[in-house]
């Protein structure tokens, strides 16, 4: 778990470095924000759209950023906020041309409203003009999700690749040989668990018990750990890797999975061991580490059809978030249409 605090100490020293050149009411929110136990890098996803915010105010109404203060914010007009969506689309900044879509454009309004709400629940402001803020529309194709999700045969597919080499050339096959029991393990555990890749590659050895078949993690805003159940599959590939591939780093001893620098292995270093395997086994679907995520999310809703279960397994604060894993009505729609609903027993 000492990983998860050393992310944490790294992303508020990034913090107090955003914060330097920024107008000194946004330590209020960032208070505010760690007070409710946001995480770290949600916290940061918020003061670099805020910040983006005030470089709007400095170039469309010419309001230095550093001169912004909570009367600044109170007093501009619904109007004035409104304009924010229109720059969003397109706007340039140190040479660079920025373009953002609708669920980045609505991401960045959130951020807004979440600013001029703390500030009125703490009565610094008696008025909240961001109330009135509209978020864009997203059109009825929009917002029928689809899930990007492995089929089973998919699934046994990616594991062949990663236990027999299926669909990888000989450099990559060599150093497969490598690395196979660890990346074994990590696919497995990913698939078969849920987890999010920054909650794999925070696991410490002490934090997997192949006896119990568990594993503790921090989940994602939270702060006490959680003792996740693994089945068999998952316990044997964890153990022969421990046992026969593991190799202890000097820098980091407690750390679970390790690169080939003897270090624990990164966020990227796993998206990217994940989409070689992916590519390789030959699917035709963009796979990402979350993508495994969704699979499992996806595949246990078909099992359980128990979106309580799918929230209490993937971590969900809300089981709101459990729907994107539910298929979308037309799918359902498309295969009941093709049952023969009269077929004899």
């Amino acid at each position: 778990m000492e990983y998860k605090r050393q992310q944490d100490v790294l992303n508020y020293e990034k913090l107090e470095d955003m914060l330097e050149d920024m107008p000194e009411f946004m330590r209020i929110f960032v208070d505010g924000c760690r007070e409710d136990l946001m995480s770290s890098r949600s916290i940061i996803g918020y003061v670099g759209d805020l910040n983006t915010f005030f470089y709007y105010l400095e170039k469309r109404h010419h309001l230095s950023k550093s001169d912004l203060t909570i009367k600044t914010l109170e007093d501009l007009t619904p109007l004035e906020l409104s304009g924010f969506k229109g720059f969003l689309q397109a706007y340039e900044k140190d040479g660079t041309i920025y373009q953002n879509g609708k669920a980045a454009i609505n991401r960045k309004l959130v951020a807004v409203r979440q600013l001029y709400e703390r500030l009125y629940n703490l009565d610094l402001i008696e008025k909240d003009p961001s109330r009135k803020l509209e978020f864009i529309p997203r059109k009825a194709e929009d917002r029928e999700h689809h899930v990007i999700a492995l089929e089973k045969g998919e699934v046994r597919g990616l594991k062949d690749t990663v236990r027999k080499g299926t669909g990888l050339t000989k450099s990559q096959i060599s150093h497969n040989k490598v690395n196979e029991l660890r990346d074994d393990a990590i696919i497995t555990l990913l698939l078969s668990t849920g987890i999010r890749v920054s909650e794999c590659v925070g696991l410490d050895l002490e934090d997997v018990s192949v006896d119990k078949k568990t594993i503790k993690i921090i989940r994602k805003g939270r702060t006490k750990t959680q003792e996740l159940h693994i089945n068999d599959e998952t316990a044997l590939v964890l153990f022969r890797y421990i046992m026969e591939g593991r190799k202890p780093s000097a820098t980091d001893p407690e750390a679970l999975f390790i690169s080939k620098k003897g270090q624990r292995i990164t966020v990227r270093s796993v998206q990217r061991l994940v989409q070689k395997y992916a590519k390789a086994s030959g699917t035709d679907k963009k796979i990402s580490c979350h993508k495994l995520r969704s699979t499992y999310g996806t595949n246990l809703y078909e099992a359980t059809r128990d979106l309580n279960a799918v929230a209490e397994r993937l971590g969900h604060a809300s089981i709101e978030t459990s729907r994107t894993y539910v298929r979308s009505s037309s799918d359902i729609d498309r295969e009941n249409a093709s049952l023969d609903i009269y077929a004899e027993d």
